[in-house]
């Protein structure tokens, strides 16, 4: 809420600043925030109070039929002219209009009629408007407040200002109270007379200053003094003072029952309510089959679920090389000389195939005894590695050796053995781990799909679905083969339980909870909370779970309370009020609201105390 002076309204021949106080109500302010700002500008000697509503439709404050009936009731107290700017057509609008507050669609229009009207002491009055010409004059002139009952409107005049050589003229229809003093004329040097007008009382006060409103015009007379100099003038001020003083001390004793009568002493108590959070944790148990929700159980079940399988073969990712090895086989030497010959280790033997070998040992063939030639069979192999060593039986036949004919050299048996190099593929351990997981990996996801569709409304998984692959392959790790197939499948299994039924057996633990239950004024506000903290299930499939519980009990008043409190404060001050509420079962805070003429004390009229008891929020 931001509040201002007649320096913000628009134009060049605006009325004086003082005059006219602005209070720009903002859509979240509070109803009572803008009465009081109404009466502080009416305290300041306003002539008029404009209030700027926002042109929002979430006005909190001045939005319904009942805020502007308080503000009519209101009006009747104030000096000052209430003037209303609101949107055209908006319901703040055309509420003000039914309770005959001026009303301007903005500050702009509420200044053109200050200046079409040509003073600043009251705004214009039009004709109530009618047909398509008076709609606009609706939205462009206000009504003038009627005298009705309600309203008690009460109209000062205003003095005049008089310059020091003009001629005075007396206000017309001053009012003049019954208890006033008369006016006293004072002589004067000549026969020319000037009225001094005692100006309106001041703005509504305390009762312990409050004015009464003065007399009619004291006369005075106007001389050579008063055109000499200032001081007679201002001895007449002071003796007009002390009129006024004299008039106003007997008033504050005589009027006031009237004035709580014109300012009706009312008072608004508002009142926080006692309130308390309960929270306490549980033990709650599911088991599979009937709970017993006397040993606060509540319903389980284990969930299964199986995949199909799947196969994928993938090749070997293992590689061995192996070397090339040589042929071997036996060579049968024959000497047909009388002397022995021995033959060398080494000896290299062509055969027909073209293939060489060679004898592993050394050797000493025996002399020919004849008709016997000497012989001797000894191992030999081919001297190139691979399969072409593998040569057939008497590829040496009958081959002279070692530069003698009398010594011949036959392979009697083929050589054997001869194995060319090669590079070959085995089966590794990780073909089929890593094949196996891609498929586990993927069955696992539709099984869990899958066995979660079991879960019914209301149930809740203990924990993620538990699955185990079930893995085989038709190679082993180590097999030489090119490819292998490795099939997978996986199961599943899982336990939920009734998390609705847990849920509202914590609720039901606490709200019975002797222990922790406030007592029977108290009732829970907005949700009971509840929250399981931990779920863990044994070998057994029984879930133990553990459940914190909240919520909010808030003391309930009921009329006759509210009244017994209304006939507590009555009379009492503003101090003495809030103490004595406070000692009240159910109270925790209290603020106190006084309107009126006396601001420090409550009404003695228990209907004229209003008692609000806040909201107190729950979980």
């Amino acid at each position: 809420m931001r509040q201002s002076d007649g320096a913000d309204l628009p134009g060049t021949n605006n009325p004086p600043n003082a005059d006219t106080g602005i209070i720009y109500v903002s859509s979240d302010d509070a109803r009572q925030s803008i009465l009081e700002a109404i009466l502080r500008q009416d305290k300041r000697g306003r002539k008029h109070i404009v209030l700027v509503l926002p042109a929002k439709t979430d006005n909190k404050a001045l939005s319904r039929s009942t805020d502007f009936d308080g503000l009519r009731g209101m009006r009747g107290d104030l000096y000052a002219q209430l003037v209303i700017i609101a949107p055209k057509g908006s319901t703040p609008a055309e509420l003000a209009r039914q309770r005959r507050f001026p009303v301007y669609p903005d500050l702009e229009a509420f200044a053109q009629s200050l200046q079409e009207d040509g003073q600043t002491d009251t705004l214009p009055s039009p004709a109530p408007p009618t047909g398509e010409s008076g709609q606009q004059g609706r939205d462009q002139a206000p009504f003038t407040p009627a005298d009705d009952e309600d309203d008690r409107m009460q109209v000062f005049p205003l003095a005049s200002p008089q310059g020091e050589d003009s001629e005075s003229t007396r206000q017309e229809n001053a009012p003049e109270p019954a208890l006033a003093e008369p006016a006293v004329p004072h002589p004067a040097e000549n026969d020319e007379e000037q009225i001094i007008l005692i100006p309106p009382p001041p703005r509504a006060q305390p009762i312990s200053n409050y004015p009464v409103p003065a007399s009619a015009a004291v006369p005075a007379r106007s001389g050579t003094m008063a055109a000499a100099g200032g001081a007679p003038r201002l001895r007449r001020w002071w003796v007009v003072l002390l009129i006024v003083l004299l008039v106003l001390l007997p008033g504050f004793l005589v009027y006031q029952p009237l004035l709580n009568l014109i300012f009706v002493p009312k008072a608004t108590v508002t009142i926080t309510p006692a309130s308390k959070e309960l929270k306490n944790t549980y033990t709650i148990t599911a088991v599979v089959g009937t709970p017993d929700a006397a040993q606060t159980q509540v319903q389980a079940r284990v969930l299964f679920a199986t995949s199909q399988t799947q196969q994928k073969t993938v090749n070997a990712s293992g590689v061995a090389h192996t070397p090339a090895t040589q042929a071997t086989g036996m060579l049968t030497f024959y000497n047909t000389s009388p002397a022995p010959k021995t033959i060398p280790t080494g000896t290299v033997f062509p055969g027909a195939s073209g293939v060489p070998v060679v004898n592993d040992a050394s050797v000493t063939v025996p002399a020919s005894v004849l008709p016997a030639t000497g012989q001797i069979t000894v191992p030999a192999h081919a001297v190139n590695a691979g399969s072409s060593g593998n040569i057939p039986a008497n590829d040496l036949n009958a081959v002279t050796c070692c530069g003698t004919p009398a010594v011949l050299v036959s392979n009697l048996t083929p050589f054997a053995g001869g194995v060319d190099a090669r590079t070959s593929r085995y089966v590794e351990q990780s073909d089929i781990d890593g094949t196996a997981a891609t498929l586990a990996a993927s069955l696992t996801i539709k099984t869990q799909a899958d066995l979660v569709k079991q879960i019914q409304p209301g149930e809740q998984l203990v924990a993620s679905p538990r699955c185990v692959p079930l893995i085989s392959s038709d190679q082993a790790a180590g097999d030489k083969v090119d490819t292998v197939t490795v099939s997978a499948s996986v199961y599943c299994m899982g336990e939920v339980f009734d998390q609705r039924g847990a849920y509202r057996l914590a609720e039901n633990l606490l709200t019975t909870d002797p222990a922790l239950h406030p007592g029977t004024a108290y009732a829970p506000v907005g949700h009971i909370v509840t929250t399981i903290q931990q779920a863990m299930a044994d070998a057994q499939n029984v879930i133990t779970l553990t459940v914190l519980t909240q919520g909010v009990w808030v003391y309930q008043f009921n009329a006759t309370q509210l009244n017994i409190l209304r006939r507590l404060v009555v009379g009492k001050t503003q101090q003495d009020a809030q103490s004595v509420l406070l000692r009240q079962s159910g109270v925790r805070q209290t603020s106190i609201q006084l309107t009126g003429v006396n601001e420090s004390t409550l009404p003695s009229d228990p209907k004229q105390i209003e008692v609000y008891v806040l909201n107190v929020p729950g979980m």
